[in-house]
């Protein structure tokens, strides 16, 4: 079953240098234990809105899916160093990812599907449930940790966030006690 979800993820916001990033000294919300899974109800894929990938929700992690077709020149494929063409498939060795591919007169034709790890629940990836919602701790450099929060609505929808800006903390403070130290960096 494909649900819905908005995915605004601050890693794009990191990575484009819109906002500063909010950082805690402790995974959030603070004395709440850690859970090893998510619930069964929420396991499935859930439809990204900024593009056309998929993120598949599973017992411990959270896995982005990719799925691009493939249509160009075959001149393009033979002098690329990335994809070796074998037959009707193209093997990429850097990863050891094979597809199988179709041609028609000069060109090629296929569909590449690719998995990217977003988050798997380990020491340094801890989630935790409080007031319906479920934080996504990320441990960075120097023990502080990036959050995300989860939510999940009746509808069979899901919301991710980061925390990165004065909104979104009078938010989490809505929802979590917050002591705040700022950083003058």
């Amino acid at each position: 079953m494909r649900k819905s979800i908005s995915f605004l993820i601050l890693l794009f916001i990191i990575i484009s240098g819109c906002s500063p990033t909010v950082l805690f000294n402790s995974p959030q919300p603070a004395g709440k234990k850690n859970l090893v899974q998510f619930p069964p109800r929420y396991l499935g894929e859930y439809e990204a809105v900024d593009d056309t990938s998929f993120y598949l929700l599973e017992k411990n992690m959270i896995r982005q899916r990719y799925i691009l077709d493939i249509s160009v020149p075959r001149t393009e494929i033979d002098t690329s160093h990335d994809f070796i063409l074998q037959g009707n498939i193209i093997y990429k060795p850097e990863s050891g990812e094979k597809f199988p591919v179709t041609f028609r007169n000069d060109s090629v034709f296929g569909k590449y599907i690719t998995y990217d790890t977003t988050f798997v629940i380990s020491d340094a990836n801890i989630l935790r449930r409080f007031k319906g919602y479920y934080f996504m701790n990320f441990k960075q450099d120097g023990d502080q940790w990036m959050v995300y929060k989860l939510k999940f609505t009746k509808g069979g929808t899901a919301s991710l966030c980061g925390i990165s800006k004065d909104e979104e903390m009078d938010q989490i403070k809505a929802i979590v006690p917050v002591e705040e130290i700022k950083n003058e960096k």
